[in-house]
């Protein structure tokens, strides 16, 4: 997945209004959706587990940094790590611009937790569908890379 996208940054489209990361979402939206086809069971639940896999792959290689500060965005560790770092500092130094860093980390992870719960509603009301709810946010992100 990451090999991919960088091969997709390396060979950006020729259109003026799709960008690489557009290519990079739009096989994001299809392979979540072919997950979302998937019937359950051991050996399906293997090949979802592979392809959404290589999907984080593909998404922490495109999306790497947001307002210009890098985080991760397959994960919420290293966004928990950087922003008490960030919130320590700031009560060490009373620096405002580093108590926004730290709270854009923890709004970064507010969101992630809410993307976590909103999965698990879905799947329990959904089942393997619910993998079709995320091609819809997806969907949201594509059309969100037009503004850029």
């Amino acid at each position: 997945g990451v090999s991919v996208a960088i091969w997709m940054c390396r060979r950006p489209p020729k259109s003026a209004v799709f960008g690489w990361r557009h290519g990079a979402v739009l096989l994001e939206i299809l392979l979540v959706a072919a997950v979302g086809c998937i019937p359950a069971g051991r050996v399906g639940n293997m090949i979802a587990n592979v392809m959404v896999s290589f999907v984080c792959a593909v998404q922490a290689e495109s999306f790497r940094t947001v307002l210009g500060t890098p985080f991760a965005s397959i994960m919420c560790t290293a966004n928990l790590r950087s922003a008490t770092e960030y919130l320590h500092q700031f009560f060490a130094d009373k620096e405002k611009t580093v108590l926004q860093k730290s709270l854009q980390y923890f709004g970064i992870d507010g969101i992630f937790l809410c993307g976590a719960a909103l999965g698990a509603v879905a799947t329990k009301f959904c089942g393997t569908y619910a993998a079709l709810c995320c091609c819809l946010l997806l969907g949201l992100v594509f059309w969100q890379l037009q503004k850029e």
